[in-house]
């Protein structure tokens, strides 16, 4: 009698099983995690932040990598297939590359995959796409413990919301160029012709300020208040605002 020949689970799949169990029970009960179903095109879990039991929308796309061995805490590195980099670019999501020791779970480091093609893949290799695999260096300081790193963790869940409002930010700016003649005579002007090209600047402005909340201070301009007034003020009065206040919107 022939012997029966059953399926058999590689180790690699049961390393990875155990990671992920190891990284999951890393998040507290502000993050809820979800595992992805279907076919595995290198992402495992999804990782949403709450906040005081509210959501959020900021999200973290993990990709969990495990191994049996301790991993290097003086140079943590993993090697990874090149596609899956570029896969990771094609996210708009954070994606965080986590690599743990099931032997040593304090050993858990992670990565932001598309800042780090950014910053130090595209400058320390330019010809990394021609490759197999990259290996890709963890900061020795990217441990996964929410006690030491949570804040940046919400920086990168976060990172997309800064994004949009920077877009936002620069079209409601842009806006407002598109209104301002390039050239002027003052003297020339009356106060239809004035308030034909400042009418939409108010519009313009509050719509800056509503989608900046998530841009820094120092990045923004302490005027838009001031100018709104002063639009309001010319709208009000119905007169032509003297060369000044007109240079100034």
């Amino acid at each position: 009698m022939s012997e029966i020949k059953l399926p058999h689970r590689i180790l690699q799949h049961e390393i990875d099983s155990e990671a992920c169990k190891i990284v999951s029970s890393k998040f507290n009960r502000n993050w809820e995690i979800r595992d992805l179903t279907g076919r595995d095109f290198g992402i495992d879990k999804m990782v949403e932040r709450f906040e005081n039991g509210y959501v959020t929308s900021e999200f973290l796309l993990l990709q969990i990598k495990g191994t049996e061995k301790e991993i290097d805490t003086n140079n943590p590195r993993f090697s990874l297939k090149t596609k899956e980099l570029q896969y990771a670019e094609m996210f708009t999501t954070p994606l965080i590359l986590v690599y743990v020791s099931i032997t040593n779970p304090q050993q858990c480091y992670y990565v932001w995959l598309q800042q780090y093609i950014r910053v130090r893949l595209q400058f320390d290799n330019p010809t990394w796409r021609k490759q197999e695999t990259n290996t890709i260096y963890f900061p020795k300081e990217n441990i996964l413990d929410l006690e030491k790193r949570i804040e940046h963790l919400e920086y990168i869940a976060k990172f997309p919301k800064f994004e949009h409002s920077w877009v936002q930010y620069y079209l409601a700016l842009d806006d407002i160029d598109i209104n301002l003649p390039k050239v002027f005579v003052y003297e020339d002007m009356g106060f239809d012709e004035i308030w034909y090209t400042i009418k939409d600047i108010e519009k313009a402005l509050k719509k800056a300020i509503s989608c900046s909340e998530n841009i820094s201070e120092r990045f923004k301009s302490n005027l838009f208040v001031e100018t709104i007034k002063l639009i309001q003020e010319i709208k009000r009065t119905n007169k032509k605002p003297i060369k000044k206040e007109y240079i100034q919107i």
